[in-house]
């Protein structure tokens, strides 16, 4: 008999609780096990030699039929519960797809003509033909003590689907020739003004509505073109790099015993930069895990990957995919048939096989922090996966945090800096000093005025931002527009 501590995924616990084996289990494998009379989804934390208790419930069956993580997995587990106070039950369920929608199902199968079910249906369809689940479970506690019945785990088969690009296949002019509906045109006016992008952006941004048959119907008329590639690009893209990327490039290759911290201006083209250090990694069969804080910015990249990686398997994982769409993702990595993952922050805690790269894009942004349900900070998270993985860690920003400076500056970061646009010239900026400059009223000095007359003569346009929304609303604006003659 074997002996297990198994921490409850999902639950409010800081330890695991013992259950015994008559089998070998390995240590990170689902389990499901029996809780106060509740079956739920369990992680084989650590082994147990001896026990102090006689009775001792038996694990139920195993989840997986194999681990899924390995022991530096659990040690990253132990430092998230650690450094963040959270419950390692919780922490646990962050290393998982979503169980509601997981490929494995509970399900209950009759084993005697006496027994009260007589057809297989799932657990979840038990429980809601009672009051509440403390009955359900009792109850079918019973009928497993009878031996009428027995549990068996289902497992879904998972179905292939393809996110296809649509690009626009007409010149505007002709397109609107034709009779199309709001919803048609919303898709055209978003394709005219963002390019070619992914069929689950359109979803994603809430331009159509899944099960919508409208990208079907501009198809058919020719308006639009569908592909599951880029066939214009059928050789992997190739772009040349300035003198900055170039030093920060080799840099990167050159060191990977501590994280860099990419400092690059806007538009510096620190995205080329992780693009030309991720390709022989790529090469070599190793998988890369790319961040960025939002779920908007996700496809722009995937469009850019795959022309840079149009021979590699890449795919998104982010909280704007349907639970089954994130399962299938998460199953994919962890089986090493994805080179590339593209995610928002819960997507760190992926056991990506074979990682040997993550790149945090824009990793200054507050939303690598989670603060509802486990408390976590992505960036620490990142930095506890390159210690345990020995993977390399790559932070980009224009305006880092504070902190990752200060750990550059301190020799605990490399620190590349890249001080030129790429291809383009940094604008000129002028510092006006509303205490000195004489004002043309209390928000506008009469140079920023007069340098927007000047444009707007020039038919060229600026825009105006102020950090107080009432202010702006609150600026005599028609004063304003009497003055640059508009």
């Amino acid at each position: 008999m074997y002996y297990y501590e198994v921490i409850p995924i999902g639950q409010m616990v800081f330890n695991g609780f013992t259950y015994k084996s008559d089998k070998k289990l390995d240590i990170g494998q689902r389990v499901i096990i029996d809780l106060r009379g509740k079956f739920l989804p369990g992680l084989v934390y650590k082994e147990s030699e001896t026990t102090e208790f006689d009775k001792i419930k038996e694990i139920a069956f195993p989840l997986d039929n194999k681990s899924f993580l390995n022991e530096k997995h659990i040690k990253l587990m132990e430092k998230v519960s650690s450094k963040f106070m959270a419950p390692i039950g919780e922490v646990a369920r962050l290393f998982f797809p979503p169980l509601s929608s997981d490929i494995y199902k509970l399900r209950i199968t009759p084993k005697s003509s006496f027994s009260p079910i007589q057809k297989p249906i799932f657990y979840k369809q038990f429980l809601k033909s009672f009051d509440n689940a403390s009955k359900a479970n009792k109850q079918l506690r019973e009928y497993l003590d009878s031996n009428l019945i027995e549990i068996e785990l289902y497992r879904k088969e998972i179905t292939k689907k393809i996110d296809k690009f649509v690009s626009l296949k007409m010149d505007l002019k002709e397109m609107w020739k034709f009779n199309v509906s709001k919803s048609a045109r919303e898709v055209i006016n978003y394709l005219s003004i963002n390019g070619e992008t992914l069929e689950s952006d359109l979803y994603s941004q809430g331009i159509l509505k899944k099960g919508s048959t409208v990208l079907n119907t501009l198809w058919k008329k020719g308006i639009i073109e569908l592909s599951e590639g880029f066939p214009i690009y059928e050789e992997n893209t190739e772009i040349s790099l300035n003198d900055e990327q170039r030093q920060a490039v080799e840099a990167i290759k050159a060191n990977s015993d501590k994280p860099h911290l990419l400092y690059g201006v806007t538009g510096s083209g620190k995205t080329e930069v992780f693009f030309e250090v991720a390709r022989p990694i790529l090469e070599n069969g190793g998988k890369v895990l790319l961040l960025v804080p939002e779920i908007s910015l996700t496809s722009e990249l995937m469009i850019r990957l795959k022309k840079r990686f149009a021979n590699y398997n890449a795919a998104f994982y982010h909280s704007g995919l349907t639970s089954s769409e994130r399962v299938q993702t998460w199953y994919k990595a962890v089986n090493g048939e994805l080179d590339l993952v593209i995610g928002t922050r819960s997507a760190i805690f992926i056991p990506m096989k074979d990682l040997k790269m993550i790149i945090i894009d824009e990793e200054h942004d507050q939303s690598y922090y989670q603060i509802e349900n486990v408390s976590y900070d992505a960036i620490d998270t990142a930095c506890f996966r390159k210690d345990l993985e020995d993977i390399q860690l790559i932070l980009s920003s224009a305006t880092p945090r504070v902190i990752d400076l200060y750990k550059a500056k301190a020799n605990f970061f490399y620190l590349e800096k890249i001080h030129t646009r790429y291809f383009t010239e940094m604008p000129e900026v002028q510092i006006v000093d509303m205490k000195k400059d004489e004002k043309y009223n209390w928000i506008f000095s009469k140079k920023v005025v007069e340098n927007i007359e000047i444009s707007l003569k020039k038919k060229q346009k600026s825009n105006c931002f102020h950090a107080n929304k009432r202010i702006c609303q609150l600026c005599n604006l028609q004063r304003l527009r009497i003055y640059i003659q508009m």
